[in-house]
């Protein structure tokens, strides 16, 4: 039963954090228009939209670009000039270029990966890409060149199948979500891109702690946040100066959540399974309160968030229904905005935004 959620879910779990951890959307320029990418699993294909200064969203010119078959998890490089895809039924990542008019194009041809790639994540450098396997027992390590394309540079042996790997603010420790034991592994990252086991190898997390994943710094140290799709939970958990992780505390979510954003000192959940999002204030020493109302709405089945440059706005994929939502951001959380709503493809997955 856990592997079927899992499976079914993956493409969804961990699209909100990238832009908390290594590997995200990249810095935006407060005052600019922007372009936004939606993943849609039904067509395989990457849905474009222009995002206006006002909040308002329209398709590009050239609206859809192809993926390989199912893809599951899109990362955009931090200098916004390359965007990457995992594709799961082809076991391939898909490789773009973007354009200064927000239009991708390939690269290069899928370069092949292990068995059902479910997450990527670019090194904090920016030189290596990881994908992670959901059945496989190795992370794919693949080096960057400078015109963006990939070569394949090892695997890293892992003994369990891999959910994703995120990396600490200070860039210098990894963490590896664990698929079949409830874990989370610690690495310290070496300069080649290799992983260096810390001490303790792991530590034990909540049933199921397949994402989203949510890593922070505050002034009283870096944490991360570890949603549980099983016990409808977020973890926290302190992030030592040498690397290692320390569990805090565990506070409520919605049902099956999918979905993590931090944005200032809120975090919001989108939880699939009760259509909803749950809302949160971040204390500085890394706790969670739930704000009130503990939630809002959110369609049918609310999957994954981006905000845009201004902390404005937050758009939701709802893949239940198919569709993209706005939320107005407040300190009291978000506020839904009724009369928007853009359509997308079929089981829209992940929204990403330059």
């Amino acid at each position: 039963m856990k592997h079927i959620i899992l499976k079914i879910g993956m493409g969804l779990t961990i699209l909100g954090l990238v832009a908390c951890s290594g590997g995200g959307s990249g810095k935006k320029i407060i005052g600019q228009d922007q372009f936004v990418y939606v993943l849609t699993r039904d067509d395989s294909k990457i849905h474009e939209y222009h995002l206006s200064k006002e909040g308002v969203l329209t398709a590009l010119t050239t609206p859809t670009v192809a993926t390989g078959t199912m893809p599951s998890f899109m990362v955009m490089d931090q200098a916004q000039q390359f965007l990457y895809v995992a594709n799961e039924y082809d076991g391939t990542v898909s490789q773009f270029k973007v354009g200064a008019d927000g239009v991708l194009s390939e690269l290069a041809a899928a370069i092949s990966t292990e068995d059902m790639p479910v997450h990527l994540a670019i090194s904090p450098d920016g030189k290596f890409l990881y994908a992670s396997s959901m059945t496989e027992p190795n992370i794919t390590r693949f080096a960057i060149a400078a015109d963006g394309t990939l070569s394949l540079s090892g695997l890293i042996p892992y003994a369990d199948a891999s959910l994703g790997v995120h990396f600490s603010p200070s860039g210098e420790f990894a963490y590896v979500i664990s698929h079949y034991t409830d874990s989370i592994s610690q690495f310290r990252l070496q300069s080649d891109g290799s992983f260096q086991a810390l001490t303790p190898a792991s530590v034990q997390a909540e049933s199921c702690p397949s994402g989203p994943v949510g890593i922070t710094q505050l002034t009283q140290g870096s944490f991360l946040y570890a949603a549980s799709c099983w016990t409808d939970l977020v973890e926290s958990f302190a992030i030592g100066s040498d690397g290692t992780l320390n569990k805090k505390a565990t506070i409520a979510t919605g049902a099956a959540p999918q979905g993590l954003l931090i944005s200032g000192s809120q975090m919001f959940v989108a939880n699939a399974g009760s259509s909803d999002i749950s809302l949160y204030s971040i204390q500085q020493d890394g706790s969670l309160i739930h704000q009130s109302p503990t939630s809002v709405s959110a369609g049918v089945a609310p999957v994954g968030m981006a905000v845009n440059a201004t902390s404005t706005f937050a758009y939701v994929v709802d893949s239940g229904a198919d569709q993209i939502l706005r939320f107005k951001i407040s300190s009291q959380g978000l506020i839904k905005d009724d009369t928007f709503s853009v359509g997308t493809g079929g089981y829209p997955v992940q929204i990403l935004m330059k």
